[in-house]
């Protein structure tokens, strides 16, 4: 006698689950397909476009410049779809941060709608005290030492002057440092505190020893050849360049010639410890004792 096979039951109520769980899948994702459209459509009506921008403040920066340089910021689709001149999703610190990178001379900078689909890109530029020049040309310089701006070539007294490098710089400059920030900053101290003393510095040149030459106009009030250098050593402190000059400046024979030919002063060098060298004319002086000098024979 055959054994006889188990017949296949089929399960109605199986199927009806599988075919009504289909059809809520289909039904959820063409909701979502027409809630993301419909959203995409929202999204992109004219009325929440950004319809123009507006850029005020400028003086040295080229206003057509940053506006067109605003405008490639908002061009353009988010995920190929969305534009983004959406005001909804406009990001203002990001087109701030955008601009300040692209235009190193922007000291801060205020993003706002001042209608609905206007925007306004308010700049406030650094204000110019120093510059740099290479062979060719003329920069603007912040205080932390960095290239903003190509500027024109002033005479000397307009701005503090700084030649040489330390750095390697870009070309064009724009955006890079010719010698370190702590360097710069060292650097401008002992500019102050030289012009107190007063000597007045109109220029500062980096040397490839990276030693310093500070180009003066004048020393105690006595003008001189502005041609004339201060040169001290790169480790230098403002307190030891000012002893320095003190202890020369009492110096009997040199106050006899800066009195008689100021003029023809050439250079003070204080580079060397124990001495202070200096050179009126062609000739060149006996050295002076330096501070450092002094202070060893205590």
């Amino acid at each position: 006698m055959s054994e006889k096979k188990p017949s296949t039951v089929f399960n109605k109520n199986s199927e009806q689950r599988r075919k009504t769980r289909t059809k809520w899948i289909f039904a959820v994702v063409f909701l979502l397909l027409v809630l993301v459209a419909g959203a995409v459509a929202f999204l992109r009506k004219s009325e929440f476009q950004i319809s123009s921008i507006q850029v005020t403040g400028t003086k040295a920066l080229d206003p057509d410049e940053v506006q067109q340089s605003a405008e490639r910021f908002v061009s353009g689709n988010y995920a190929m779809v969305v534009p983004r001149t959406n005001v909804l999703l406009f990001s203002k610190d990001g087109m701030a941060k955008f601009l300040m990178s692209k235009f190193p001379g922007i000291a801060s900078l205020h993003v706002s709608f001042i209608q609905r689909n206007v925007l306004q890109v308010s700049i406030a530029e650094k204000s110019a005290s120093f510059v740099w020049c290479d062979a060719a040309s003329c920069y603007f310089v912040d205080d932390t030492g960095l290239i903003y701006e190509e500027s024109p070539r002033f005479s000397d007294g307009v701005f503090l002057a700084f030649t040489g490098a330390t750095l390697n710089v870009l070309t064009p400059p724009i955006g890079s440092r010719f010698v370190p920030v702590p360097v710069f900053q060292s650097v401008l101290t002992m500019v102050n505190q030289l012009t107190g003393y007063p000597l007045e510095v109109v220029g500062v040149s980096f040397q490839d020893s990276g030693d310093i030459a500070f180009r003066f106009d004048e020393l105690k009030g006595v003008p001189v050849n502005p041609n004339a250098v201060l040169m001290v050593a790169k480790d230098t402190t403002a307190d030891t360049v000012t002893q320095d000059l003190d202890l020369l400046t009492a110096d009997t024979t040199f106050s006899d010639d800066l009195a008689a030919e100021p003029s023809q002063l050439q250079y003070i060098d204080a580079r060397f410890d124990g001495k202070i060298y200096y050179k009126f004319g062609t000739t060149a002086s006996s050295p002076v004792a330096s501070a450092s000098s002094a202070s060893t024979t205590q």
